[in-house]
């Protein structure tokens, strides 16, 4: 990054990174490896904690994660490139949440198999996170210049992002 970049960040991007990030969380530990992530875990279908605490922490690490995730982009250039993004987001996955986490589940001795129900959902979250657009529209004309814009790109410029 040339020191004399202006960083350019969209707060609402960051949290529909959050949300995105706390959506696939639920899909990922509930719907797709719940049963056993919980049984790797330790946690007994019959104990009902309140979960309020922990998702609560978990969309402000998203909030966080969605607003350093913006910045590295940001850094990279990678902004309005989908490819790029998914690949900074990945390598990012990969390089950084998925090593320390690898690391952590050695040292705390926890199954291997956990850790790569907890290392696929960092990678595959990190991939997820760059590619959120969002706008916030003030009149009636600026939603349709918006609207036209994402058509644009993705259907003539084949751009795969998501908008909020």
């Amino acid at each position: 990054m040339h020191p004399d970049h202006e960083m350019v960040i969209s707060y609402g991007a960051v949290l529909a990174a959050a949300v995105a990030k706390f959506a696939l969380g639920g899909l990922w530990y509930m719907a797709l490896f719940g049963e056993t992530w919980g049984k790797l875990m330790g946690i007994k279908p019959s104990k009902k904690d309140s979960m309020v605490k922990p998702m609560a922490v978990d969309f402000a690490v998203g909030l966080v994660y969605g607003y350093g995730m913006a910045c590295v982009v940001d850094w990279h250039g990678a902004l309005g490139n989908w490819k790029e993004g998914i690949c900074v987001g990945l390598m990012v996955g990969i390089a950084f949440n998925a090593t320390m986490l690898l690391a952590s589940h050695t040292w705390t001795k926890r199954p291997f198999k956990l850790y790569l129900i907890d290392g696929g959902y960092q990678v595959v979250m990190a991939g997820l996170v760059p590619n959120c657009k969002s706008y916030d529209p003030a009149f009636g004309y600026e939603l349709a210049v918006i609207v036209h814009q994402g058509l644009r790109e993705m259907y003539v410029d084949q751009q795969d992002h998501y908008y909020y």
